[in-house]
């Protein structure tokens, strides 16, 4: 499982950063990204700091499974940020305590900041997806904020420990997003 979220950073780094050239990006602040033959993303900047994104990935083989991913930049980590990963970290997600799996560790800006990528979890997409759209009715906000655990100081490590998304029109883009990856899933098969 551990090489799987590593698999899907190491992409999700390269086709995000590198090879946005296939990215379809909407006024709503959406982006759909789909310049790799494996996975499909719907990302979206946020609100605090625009370079940390939410992300929302399928793989094209199995669009029924989604992969809730988010990031912090950070320009206060230390070297021994790469502890942390394959470690879970306490967050809050609008005030409810949860915890998120560091999954990829990038050093940026000649190693004056890292890029940190969480891993929410693996879930069914038909049911997290009515499980999101309710809860964004629910909650005008979604707010993520990195949490103090056991030999984790977050201050220590992150400058802003705290990020929010404006999730409208989530529905509609995850269903364009879903229609995609089962598109090409369909072609692959043909």
């Amino acid at each position: 499982m551990k090489r799987f979220f590593i698999f899907i950073s190491l992409h999700l780094l390269l086709f995000l950063i590198v090879i946005a050239y296939q990215v379809q990006a909407s006024e709503d602040g959406w982006t759909i990204v789909e310049g790799n033959k494996d996975y499909i993303y719907l990302t979206k900047n946020g609100d605090v700091i625009y370079g940390d994104k939410l992300i929302f990935s399928m793989d094209y083989n199995d669009c029924d499974k989604l992969q809730h991913l988010f990031t912090f930049l950070t320009t206060k980590a230390p070297d021994d940020v790469q502890q942390f990963a394959n470690k879970r970290i306490p967050i809050t997600l609008n005030d409810m305590e949860f915890s998120a799996e560091v999954i990829h560790i990038q050093p940026i800006l000649n190693n004056r900041a890292y890029w940190v990528m969480f891993a929410l979890g693996e879930y069914e997409t038909e049911k997290y997806v009515k499980l999101l759209s309710g809860f964004i009715k629910e909650h005008k906000r979604y707010e993520i904020v990195l949490a103090d655990g056991l030999n984790f100081e977050v201050e220590k490590y992150f400058d802003i420990t705290r990020n929010s998304w404006r999730l409208d029109k989530f529905s509609d883009k995850f269903a364009e997003t879903y229609k995609r990856c089962k598109e090409k899933t369909t072609h692959k098969d043909s």
